[in-house]
């Protein structure tokens, strides 16, 4: 009976940890260390996403609780530092972040890591958290730490400028058909220093139609690339195409991508500005979405914000969000709208 009760408790505690309810699994970490040793074997898991937030909770336990042995924690994380999962890479570097705050001292420890992991990589936004990191606590072999993006930047520059980076070719040829100034009927795009510096017209985006209603199959599984480019369409269309994909672009905001997640919401909020009437209606949803993810995106803060100088959302939870925001409110909040 009693190791029943454990394995019932253990199986609702990893349900919790799998969902991302950070913060409900936080909690009963800090009541129960036995299960302290249940978040350290899900380190080890073969789901992504239990790895990743596990060690989440973990770090947090490891700044909160002095009793925690903070140096059990180091090893894992450089074990996932190294994790094949881009998601789970960057959750380890923002842990790695946090638990430095607290224990700079342990920076030694993970240097090599961080430091292989910044040359290894041309990822954006890895390279931005090793930046940090390293500029926070230590040095690149006495460099001056530059800019991530401006040296990204550099190096993209002289590619194009190679003739003979023909992947990088045909890579821009795909990505042009999602250039509304060119026809994507077209056989052979022409690709050149014109093209990709020029503004493309706004009226041209506008007048593209695009439906995500029509996608067949998982939006996780469609190239990031591809919904990307049609959710940017979406937000600078007129509003008969925003209603027509509103529910599917909600539906993105809860996307297990981060790219395409930060896409969706930062869509909406644009939405929002020109059309609150659309926000609104699916308001519901927004509550829905504050339950489960929380309020820590800050687009997500500045929508209901936005939404709150139209409507009156009183009588809503979001309201909390409008309450404690720092946001300058809109003038429009002297005549708000209540649908209640």
């Amino acid at each position: 009976m009693i190791l029943e009760n454990i394995f019932s408790k253990n199986r609702k505690f990893r349900a919790l940890v799998e969902d991302g309810f950070i913060a409900e699994a936080l909690n009963q970490a800090q009541l129960d260390e036995d299960l302290h040793g249940e978040l350290y074997s899900m380190l080890k898991s073969k789901n992504p996403k239990i790895r990743a937030n596990s060690l989440h909770v973990l770090t947090k336990v490891a700044i909160k609780e002095k009793s925690f042995n903070h140096n059990a924690l180091v090893q894992p994380m450089k074990r996932l530092l190294a994790d094949p999962e881009r998601h789970v890479v960057l959750t380890t570097l923002v842990c790695v972040k946090i638990f430095l705050k607290s224990f700079s001292e342990a920076y030694f420890e993970f240097e090599s890591s961080i430091l292989a992991l910044h040359k290894g990589t041309i990822d954006l936004e890895i390279r931005e958290y090793t930046n940090e990191i390293v500029k926070a606590y230590g040095s690149f072999k006495g460099q001056k730490v530059e800019n991530g993006h401006e040296v990204l930047r550099e190096k993209f520059k002289k590619i194009i400028d190679k003739e003979s980076q023909s992947t990088l070719v045909v890579k821009l040829k795909e990505i042009s058909e999602y250039i509304h100034d060119i026809n994507p009927e077209v056989s052979n795009v022409e690709i050149n220093k014109e093209k990709l510096n020029r503004r493309v017209n706004k009226e041209k985006i506008m007048s593209k139609k695009v439906d995500l209603n029509m996608i067949s199959g998982d939006f996780d599984e469609i190239n990031p690339m591809d919904l990307i480019c049609k959710i940017s369409s979406i937000q600078n269309s007129g509003k008969a195409e925003v209603v027509k994909n509103m529910d599917r672009l909600l539906e993105l905001s809860c996307s297990r991508s981060t790219i395409i997640r930060n896409a969706a919401l930062n869509a909406i909020y644009e939405i929002t500005k020109k059309y609150p009437e659309v926000t609104y209606s699916k308001v519901s949803f927004l509550e829905k979405y504050l339950l489960q993810y929380g309020a820590n995106s800050v687009i997500f803060k500045h929508t209901i914000q936005e939404l709150a100088n139209t409507y009156d959302l009183s009588n809503y939870t979001l309201n909390r969000l409008v309450q404690k925001s720092k946001l300058k409110t809109n003038s429009k909040n002297n005549d708000k709208i209540s649908l209640r």
